[in-house]
């Protein structure tokens, strides 16, 4: 008040400079504090988080480490470790991957950060409505990715899930994931593993069917799978049925089986509304005979289709 009274300023703005003086102290000194957390930094692929935006490239170790714990929304490298990696204890694990669990981290944030954009303007989540939009997917197989994708993205909208893709980052081996943003929000994030499009469309469906079918505020993340069926969990052996069977109608599924040549199978997905390639994936699937589909589950770079972040 004395300097107001002097100079004829006003005593809130010395209060404001005050305050942002002590924030910044505080602030330098609890970034300082982080020096001895510096091998936690080496957990994380640093290049991968300066392309991302997570850090800043001319960043100390110690503002390296603070940015870091921003983008995770968590105060100290414990708390990151109980909200992000001992969830993942749950998650659907493969018996034949390594998976890297501070990159798998990185990821499932990135797709938060990128549903948290989408969440202006988004429809209620409407299960009856999901369930209908479930039944029109497997028509967008017979379309080119990126317009089926887009349409797939549209119609999920209007159901109140948001759908994301993300290239799968190294060590991740991820497939697709399905999480409820706030409790309220399904999202599906989608990445383009194993590059083959009936795999692609699958796990859109397979997470469908998480949030269709099971409980609320769990998170499933499904990763690469051997060429042989090594599930053994109920929620994910549901999620598979699921996505099968809205995919090519179970009357069909002994003539799959039967099927001996490339033009039976195509015969097939033209009585289906789909895509040879699935019906070729639903065979490899059934008997294990993967050698007799291969040429007709293309390959395709989906990064490139569906463009980089």
């Amino acid at each position: 008040m004395a300097l107001e009274r002097c100079l004829g300023v006003p005593g809130q703005l010395w209060l404001r400079a005050e305050a942002d003086w002590q924030a910044n102290r505080v602030r330098g000194a609890t970034v300082a504090a982080l020096a001895d957390r510096i091998d936690w930094l080496s957990h994380f692929d640093l290049q991968l988080l300066v392309q991302r935006k997570v850090i800043s490239h001319a960043s100390s170790n110690e503002a390296s480490i603070d940015e870091l714990l921003r983008f995770f929304r968590v105060v100290v490298t414990a708390a990151f470790d109980d909200v992000w990696l001992q969830p993942q204890a749950s998650y659907r694990r493969s018996q034949h991957w390594t998976v890297d669990p501070y990159a798998t981290a990185v990821w499932l944030r990135l797709a938060e950060r990128e549903a948290t954009v989408q969440l202006v303007g988004l429809h209620d989540y409407d299960p009856k409505l999901l369930r209908a939009v479930a039944r029109e997917l497997p028509a967008l197989t017979l379309r080119p990715l990126r317009e089926g994708f887009e349409e797939a993205r549209s119609h999920l909208r209007s159901a109140g899930v948001i759908l994301i893709y993300l290239p799968e980052i190294k060590g991740t081996r991820i497939q697709g994931a399905s999480k409820w943003l706030a409790g309220r929000t399904p999202v599906i994030t989608m990445t383009g593993r194993g590059k083959r499009l009936d795999t692609f469309w699958f796990y859109m469906l397979h997470e469908i069917a998480h949030v269709l079918l099971h409980p609320k505020r769990a998170t499933y993340v499904d990763l690469e799978r051997s060429t042989v069926d090594d599930n053994g969990d109920d929620l994910e052996s549901a999620a598979d049925t699921f996505a099968r069977d809205v995919l090519v109608p179970k009357n069909l599924t002994a003539r799959i089986i039967r099927a001996r040549t490339h033009a039976e199978l195509r015969g097939l997905a033209r009585e289906a509304g789909v895509a040879a390639d699935i019906v070729a994936g639903q065979r490899g699937y059934l008997t294990k005979d993967w050698p007799l589909v291969h040429r007709l589950r293309r390959s395709i770079d989906i990064d490139a289709e569906l463009g980089q972040p």
